[in-house]
């Protein structure tokens, strides 16, 4: 049996722990004993606390130029909001999001509420004991409570007096464009999916190896090619979340320096297969284009239907090196 906990130290600190009960039995295999073996956690809590700090960072450090541009954007905006718009798909890092926004905006007490499971907020009493508010799921708005919240956020002035702050967020962008609407949505913040963020697929994978590597004890120093191609190329349908799972998951099966794509779900490997046929079609068919065509490339680009210069681009790509035309094709 296997529980975690904390204790206090002689300096008031927590100190996270995990607790196991031992049997212990003599020769005759009956119980006479149970010991209980304390382990500090505490490395291991803050090396979590890091992975956490990896979603932050798909956001923050994102490579790509759009995120890079709509986060400059919201810290010269902070300090001024009182409303701010979060829009991801499932697994892209809202509430690592809403965390980063938190703590920069130096606010203590806060709450957070899924419309999911809450229908229906008092924002006046709850706005006395917090500072700030995260209501999710807001595209699950009723009627009525869109209603009494339109006419709370109006209220502005009661807002920026107190220093209050609400975040809205949502997993789509499905609300009427009505006055609630841009109410809301003065600040909107669009957290743009993995799979059209390929840049910073293997940014992420590389610091969950390095953390999950530490956590498990592992001396993993990296991917196999064939691991990055197949990461690099699957679409993450729950995003940055999903990358987390597939990276914590392969760093247990790994007994080696390498993560291989032999250690990633059968989805990932079944992608990879999928598209290297796709290219090793393509390859031959323009492979037989050129043979056709004495490798005249301008014939077998008009025979495939295709423009020069796509032509020429798909022959870089690809990586096929047509000798010379030795002699020209009449048309």
């Amino acid at each position: 049996i296997k529980k975690n906990g904390y204790i206090i130290d002689s300096s008031g600190n927590k100190v996270f722990i995990s607790v196991s009960n031992v049997l212990i039995k003599n020769l005759s295999n009956e119980i006479v004993s149970v010991a209980q073996i304390f382990r500090d956690q505490s490395e291991i809590m803050a090396l979590r606390e890091e992975v956490l700090k990896v979603e932050e960072d798909f956001c923050f450090k994102s490579k790509n130029l759009q995120m890079q541009k709509n986060f400059s954007v919201l810290k010269n905006a902070l300090p001024d909001l009182n409303k701010i718009y979060i829009i991801g798909e499932k697994g892209t890092g809202k509430d690592a999001l809403v965390r980063w926004i938190i703590k920069n905006k130096k606010i203590k007490n806060f709450s957070e509420f899924s419309l999911k499971t809450v229908k229906e907020l008092n924002l006046e009493s709850i706005f006395l004991d917090y500072d700030a508010i995260h209501i999710k799921d807001i595209d699950l708005i009723s009627k009525d409570f869109k209603a009494k919240l339109l006419n709370f956020i109006k209220n502005t002035s009661e807002l920026n007096k107190n220093n209050k702050l609400i975040i809205f967020s949502s997993s789509e962008d499905s609300l009427s464009r009505d006055e609630f609407y841009f109410n809301i949505s003065e600040f909107r913040f669009e957290i743009i999916p993995l799979r059209y963020r390929r840049e910073d697929i293997m940014f992420c994978a590389e610091s969950f190896l390095f953390h999950f590597s530490k956590i498990y004890d592992k001396k993993i120093t990296g991917f196999t090619q064939d691991a990055i191609n197949a990461l690099v190329n699957y679409d993450y349908p729950e995003n940055i979340q999903e990358l987390k799972s597939i990276i914590e998951s392969a760093v247990l099966m790994c007994s080696e320096e390498s993560i291989d794509i032999t250690h990633l779900p059968k989805i990932l490997q079944n992608e990879i297969n999928i598209k290297e046929s796709v290219i090793s079609k393509e390859r031959e068919i323009i492979l037989n284009a050129l043979k056709k065509n004495n490798f005249n490339r301008d014939l077998a680009a008009k025979d495939l239907g295709l423009t020069r210069s796509t032509f020429f681009r798909k022959l870089k790509r690809l990586g096929i090196i047509a000798p010379r035309s030795t002699k020209s094709k009449k048309n």
